[in-house]
């Protein structure tokens, strides 16, 4: 990993782009973090209270073990909710359970 040294703090972005994965995966591991789950380092506050990671935070963190080619895929609480009504939609298909209302015989 190639951090720039004339750079100090980078954004969100920046620290996407620097670990190879997407905005969300770096918000999921923010969360992760507070949540105890993630030794992800917290941001520092910029001007306008946006969210700046120290590069030397990201390093040290890098440098600890972590593998960020490998960072889990965490799905979405909205994915997770599709998932769940589709296994859902399935089951109550595969037992001929009908919720529409409908009365008439199969």
């Amino acid at each position: 990993m190639d951090f720039s040294k004339e750079k100090k703090l980078l954004t969100i972005q920046e620290v996407a782009d620097e670990l190879q994965v997407s905005v969300s995966s770096i918000r999921r591991r923010i969360a992760e973090s507070r949540k105890g789950l993630s030794t992800f380092p917290s941001s520092v506050f910029g001007q306008n209270r946006k969210g700046l990671w120290r590069k030397e935070d990201l390093e040290l963190w890098v440098e600890g073990g972590q593998d960020v080619s490998n960072i889990p895929h965490i799905e979405s609480p909205a994915a997770v909710k599709r998932h769940l009504k589709t296994v859902h939609n399935d089951l109550l298909r595969e037992f001929g359970i009908d919720l529409t209302g409908n009365t008439e015989a199969n």
